[in-house]
């Protein structure tokens, strides 16, 4: 593995424990107040979404550039690495009699590497000097 790709994926991973722990915090305090699995998944990942696009887009993948564009793309990628979250967490509690905070972690903790792999080739793609070249309007 490359030291750049390897970098990249401990910005990545740091990345992805600040959002977690903004994600769960909320989540945590949201089943505080309601037993409601789906209120709080959402409003958890609302605020960690908001917390990692920003840190994903200049800290990890140091993307510049058509913001709006990534950000459709990587709430596009959020929807459905949400659905698999709570699905996942959702088959837990139901065949497991794990608590919905480990039934969520263990859930997450699979899908992890396709967040990764999702963003760095959908998201936050470089595109090579001569594809990048070829997108410029010449006079």
């Amino acid at each position: 593995m490359p030291n750049a790709l390897k970098y990249a994926f401990v910005r990545f991973s740091l990345s992805s424990l600040l959002a977690t722990a903004v994600d769960y915090g909320i989540f945590a305090a949201a089943l505080a107040i309601s037993d409601h699995l789906l209120l709080g998944f959402v409003a958890g990942r609302t605020a960690a979404l908001s917390v990692n696009f920003t840190v994903n887009r200049g800290a990890v993948f140091h993307s510049r550039g058509h913001t709006a564009l990534k950000l459709a793309k990587y709430l596009g990628i959020a929807l459905m690495v949400f659905g698999l979250h709570y699905g996942s967490a959702r088959t837990l509690l139901t065949h497991t009699s794990l608590p919905p905070l480990a039934a969520r972690m263990l859930g997450e903790s699979v899908i992890f590497l396709f967040s990764y792999g999702a963003q760095k080739t959908f998201v936050f793609r470089r595109r090579p000097p001569d594809e990048a070249s070829a997108h410029v309007q010449k006079p």
